[in-house]
């Protein structure tokens, strides 16, 4: 449907510009015509001059209707972007407030992960409005992962360490920090639109990079006892 109306506007804009041209050449031979005639100034001789037009009032009118046709259309799409725009800023402000308040139930435990999110909240928001937050396939996940969290993820793990303590892991899949993660990206979404192993697909993309940092502190038995020590 878009397509057939930007073929319709660009069909209406060629035929404006060719009917364009033949009204031009028309008036030059109309002037070129009441030259010949030696049509004097008078109200007999412009009533004379006018009078050569009458074959080419179709054509003039059709012009004309081309050319304004063609200035109501630019201007109906001109106001369409800007209520686009309008609706796009009001949404980022409503949206951004919406995860702002999700990202206070986070930054005791995950304050650098908060951050992050904070930092580039306005540019998550463009990029998902472009699919009108849906995600639908394993394909766009990772490019969604990779345009904004890869190489990130070592240090939303790295901020439950503290500095006297190591933490530890009991296997390879698991994360501190993907928990709080997937707490704030589901609301950024219109999550039930996206497809099915979403959540699956992300928790794995994300392991991956967790899996950096953990694989040398997998420790079943280390991990346990700190839990024992607090």
């Amino acid at each position: 449907m878009k397509k057939l109306k930007e073929f319709s506007f660009y069909l209406v804009q060629i035929t404006g510009a060719i009917l364009i041209i033949v009204s031009f050449i028309s008036l030059i031979r109309i002037t070129i015509t009441g030259a010949r005639m030696n049509l004097d100034l008078s109200m007999i001789g412009f009533q004379n001059f006018l009078k050569l037009f009458s074959p080419f009032y179709s054509l003039f009118s059709a012009t004309f209707i081309a050319i304004t046709s063609c200035l109501a259309i630019e201007n109906l799409i001109v106001l369409k972007d800007a209520n686009v725009m309008i609706n796009k800023s009001n949404m980022r402000i409503i949206w951004i407030q919406m995860i702002k308040e999700f990202l206070t139930d986070i930054e005791a435990t995950s304050s650098d992960m908060a951050k992050e999110f904070k930092m580039t909240l306005h540019l998550i928001y463009d990029y998902l409005f472009e699919s009108n937050f849906i995600i639908s396939s394993k394909e766009e996940t990772v490019a969604f992962f990779n345009k904004f969290f890869a190489g990130k993820i070592i240090a939303f793990e790295m901020q439950y360490e503290n500095s006297e303590d190591t933490i530890y892991y009991p296997d390879e899949t698991y994360s501190y920090s993907f928990e709080p993660f997937l707490y704030i990206i589901c609301p950024m979404l219109a999550y039930k639109d996206c497809y099915s192993n979403f959540e699956k697909d992300l928790e794995e993309i994300y392991q991956i990079e967790v899996l950096k940092y953990s694989k040398f502190r997998i420790d079943p038995i280390k991990y346990e006892k700190q839990f024992e020590k607090k």
